[in-house]
């Protein structure tokens, strides 16, 4: 394994990156059920399955 140290801006823009998901997530559960989100996740997992098996788009 290899350990990456980041820079002073790098741990600066990972805090940032790690605050915008944060809220983010925050937006997104205040608006949709546990339910909806993982239906979204299982209809987008199952398009993604269905583009790499059958080469849609190709």
């Amino acid at each position: 394994s290899v350990l990456l140290k980041l820079t002073p801006l790098g741990e600066e823009k990972r805090e940032i990156s790690k605050q915008s998901v944060i809220q983010f997530n925050k937006v997104i559960s205040e608006h949709l059920t546990k339910e909806k989100i993982d239906n979204f996740i299982e209809v987008t997992r199952t398009i993604t399955k269905l583009v790499n098996e059958k080469s849609i788009f190709i």
